[in-house]
């Protein structure tokens, strides 16, 4: 069998030995782009900028066996995270694959929350990014990007529009 290039495309394979027949089901999944919490807390003033943050994130997506190269979703007081990703859909939680945005993701609404499961009650789902639901940058909250400061903007993430 030779699957499709295209997204969520299911193909079916039938498979007989003797009088024995099995149908094999294949899904393709490329162009999936996983996210994830990270296991260790951070603390945002100390994280030392976008590129230290980018490489906490790899190097915690490495421990987890995510393969590929993974950034931090944050803005700094420069640069917005939708200006510095590089986006492809579905988007699917890398813990557990649940489907998060099918579209867009920062049009402010996603298909399933994305629950921190290294968290404690209180903060799953929760994440400081300095960035809006749409994207942009959360003007002052950033934690002086990142080196500094005490200001910080967090993004929850509900199945709900926030537009």
């Amino acid at each position: 069998m030779t699957t499709s290039n295209s997204v969520s495309t299911a193909l079916v394979a039938t498979v007989t030995i003797g009088t024995v027949q099995t149908d094999w089901t294949v899904t393709t999944l490329s162009g999936v782009l996983k996210i994830f919490f990270t296991s260790q807390t951070n603390v945002g003033s100390a994280i030392g900028g976008l590129a230290n943050a980018d490489g906490i994130c790899q190097s915690e997506a490495g421990v987890a066996g995510y393969a590929g190269s993974y950034k931090a979703v944050l803005s700094d007081d420069t640069t917005s995270a939708a200006s510095r990703l590089t986006l492809s859909y579905p988007i699917v939680n890398a813990f557990n694959g649940s489907t998060v945005a099918t579209t867009n993701l920062w049009i402010g609404s996603i298909s399933n929350p994305l629950l921190n499961p290294f968290g404690s009650d209180n903060f799953r789902g929760t994440s400081w990014t300095g960035t809006t639901v749409t994207g942009d940058i959360s003007v002052g909250n950033t934690c002086a990007s990142w080196t500094g400061g005490t200001n910080g903007m967090r993004t929850v993430g509900a199945n709900t529009n926030y537009k």
